[in-house]
């Protein structure tokens, strides 16, 4: 992918948010995981470029997901509530453990674009996710359950989440051209 092809789906995702507030809803829930393109960036397995999108930094391979977040945010206004849906732990080889998956999660909550995170563990490689209610067990079931503040937000304004426990793929509707 070009920057500008990368401009191009921050453009898109910015004018759905901003379709999603005019059709009057209440949030927009951005999916990191289960083999989106906005993973494949964020990932160490999927992601090898060599440019301020790609390497071995957090911040790099989470700049094209933060640029989504910022268009998606400015879009969305201040009154929508924006999620993320992002895998704590990948199972996929050379991907992240649970262990980056809490800083990936701290690093999204510190953009302060994020009003909650939905972590889900899993991959489309082999081991589908599974949603459950509770924090995970092991060694990060105490740290989850304060990495992930965010996620009372979404009880504070009045819009909750439900889940399927399905992995589905959300696409942005593409704007006129």
């Amino acid at each position: 992918m070009t920057r500008d092809d990368i401009g191009w789906y921050v453009e898109e995702y910015a004018y759905s948010a901003g379709r999603a507030r005019l059709a009057g809803l209440d949030g927009i829930e951005l999916h990191l995981n289960h083999d989106d393109l906005l993973e494949w960036f964020l990932s160490p397995h999927t992601n090898h470029r060599g440019d301020e999108y790609g390497g071995s930094s957090l911040e790099s391979r989470a700049r094209f997901a933060v640029e989504v977040l910022a268009g998606v945010r400015a879009g969305a206004g201040p009154d929508l509530t924006v999620g993320v849906r992002f895998n704590l732990r990948e199972e996929a080889p050379a991907g992240y453990s649970a262990e980056d998956g809490l800083v990936i999660a701290r690093y999204l909550e510190s953009t302060g674009l994020v009003d909650y995170l939905h972590a889900v563990v899993g991959s489309p490689w082999g081991d589908p996710s599974g949603v459950t209610p509770s924090v995970p067990s092991g060694s990060c079931a105490s740290t989850c359950s304060t990495t992930l503040s965010t996620a009372r937000s979404v009880t504070r304004r009045g819009w909750t989440t439900s889940s399927t426990g399905s992995s589905r793929r959300h696409y942005p509707v593409t704007k006129p051209r």
